[in-house]
């Protein structure tokens, strides 16, 4: 009796073992088939900007951008924007789960209002929107 159940327990991870490798290869074929969107180049974010009597507020949408790598800098009249993307996928199947790891950049370049002071700017990232508040200068 013990002979045949460790027959019949073997029997079973064998055939779990060949399921699992149909499932790896037709998975493998599925999606070598696609292209990714994220390795097409960086993606342009979508942004609002927001005007009041004392400071300009700008929304940018980057959902999933990684906080640490979000760069807000000020090149002549333009902010320009950019921060790593992190998309991860998971395979699991019943023995075991496989990461696989995708970056993307979001890059995004705004022109400045005319009496926005861009050196005097904050930002912060709350549920996946950079919000920048720009003051105006005095006197303008």
């Amino acid at each position: 009796m013990d002979e045949e159940i460790r027959r019949l327990i073997n029997l079973m991870y064998r055939r779990l073992w060949e399921l699992r490798k149909e499932l790896e290869d037709v998975y493998e074929y599925s999606f070598s088939r696609i292209t990714s969107p994220y390795t097409r180049g960086p993606i342009e974010p979508l942004h609002s900007i927001y005007e009041f009597p004392d400071e300009y507020v700008i929304i940018v949408d980057i959902p999933v951008a990684d906080s640490s790598s979000i760069t807000v800098q000020v090149s002549g009249d333009y902010l320009e924007i950019k921060a790593r993307m992190i998309v991860r996928e998971a395979i699991e199947s019943m023995l075991h789960a496989e990461y696989r790891r995708e970056e993307a950049l979001y890059v995004k370049r705004i022109l400045l209002p005319p009496d926005a002071d861009a050196f005097s700017m904050r930002y912060r990232v709350s549920g996946g929107r950079l919000i920048i508040n720009i003051p105006k200068k005095a006197g303008l």
